[in-house]
């Protein structure tokens, strides 16, 4: 480093070795302790400034979108940073009936609420009995989608269907009621991003329940499948 040491010394960097030691005075010992502590300063102004610069790497990492994710229930997310883009994932029941996932109401007002909205993509895949790969797609979107929060009005862009549609999540109308059903995007006809839940009753399959609250759905209906592909994933992204 930048400190000088007496001839004597066979060191550098402010060290000098045992065997030159003795022909080192007392001035000379002092100096090199002064050049050490020095040393010593330098590399605690260095680390401190290391560690000032490894927080601000830090503070500006959780200020960027972070994903999220719902597979067939188990969450993942990093808490406390926003949420740029959001995937649910929801497996059709080997019986066959209808299966449902609510959409997590704070997420998407976060991604969709904000303004311009979010792009919105609904994924159809279809799984086999034995090979973990999927088997075929099909995609619907990406489309614009808004969705304003409390009102629960929204609206989704042209790709998801054959024109632009808007609604009313929550206005207690029943799917009797409605011009069609309360699908808002669907994808191969079995996976359906909805208003509300898919009805139980026994006689009832392929129906839904009263819009009777704020929240929508993504469904896995097995008996709007065409094809009648039985095993199959659904999978909904914002982002």
């Amino acid at each position: 480093m930048a400190c000088a040491l007496p001839q004597a010394s066979t060191a550098s960097n402010c060290n000098f070795q045992i065997r030159g030691a003795a022909a080192l005075d007392d001035f000379d010992v002092l100096r090199t302790l002064r050049c050490l502590v020095r040393e010593l300063d330098k590399l605690q102004r260095e680390n401190a400034a290391l560690k000032r610069r490894l927080d601000e790497i830090e503070s500006k990492m959780t200020e960027l979108p972070a994903a999220y994710s719902n597979v067939d229930g188990e969450v993942t997310r990093e808490e406390g940073r926003a949420i740029g883009r959001a995937s649910f994932v929801l497996s059709a029941r080997s019986t066959g009936g209808a299966n449902a996932m609510a959409i997590d109401q704070a997420v998407l007002e976060e991604v969709c609420g904000r303004r311009g909205g979010c792009a919105v993509t609904l994924g159809f895949r279809q799984l086999s009995l034995f090979d973990p790969e999927p088997k075929g797609s099909v995609l619907t979107g990406p489309c614009q989608f808004t969705y304003a929060a409390g009102s629960g009005v929204w609206s989704v862009g042209a790709g998801c269907g054959d024109a632009p549609s808007s609604g009313r999540d929550g206005d207690q109308k029943a799917s009797s009621e409605l011009a069609d059903d309360p699908v808002i995007v669907e994808a191969s006809g079995a996976c359906l991003l909805s208003e509300s839940e898919p009805a139980r009753s026994v006689g009832q399959d392929g129906s839904f329940t009263r819009d009777q609250r704020i929240g929508l759905f993504l469904v896995a209906m097995p008996s709007r499948q065409e094809d009648g592909i039985r095993r199959f994933q659904c999978e909904l992204v914002l982002n």
